[in-house]
């Protein structure tokens, strides 16, 4: 069925060019098998680049994951100095309240 379109479309060019219709004919079939050819190149390349994008999303969220476990333990650290360090002003304004 994919091919009556074709066949009709030659038919017709054959009625009006004659045998200067067998050159359309010959440069249709050279630019499918091109296509054809160049498709197959490029889901090639496409596979490849999709390999080298996977590589490089993995290293990424390792990379995220581990700035994220380091930044969890130096932050929560942080908090933790910034506490002990924030209680001992407030203690000692209080003492001085208490003690004037």
């Amino acid at each position: 069925m994919k091919y009556l379109p074709i066949s009709v479309a030659m038919v017709m060019l054959w009625n009006y060019l004659g045998p200067a219709s067998l050159a359309g004919f010959a440069m249709l079939v050279f630019l499918i098998v091109l296509n054809l050819f160049l498709a197959a190149k490029v889901k090639k390349l496409q596979a490849a680049t999709m390999k080298l994008k996977d590589k490089r999303t993995k290293q990424t969220n390792e990379i995220l994951n581990g700035v994220k476990v380091t930044t969890e333990t130096s932050l929560f650290s942080v908090l933790q100095c910034s506490k002990k360090n924030r209680n001992f002003p407030l203690r000692n304004r209080a003492r001085n309240l208490f003690l004037e």
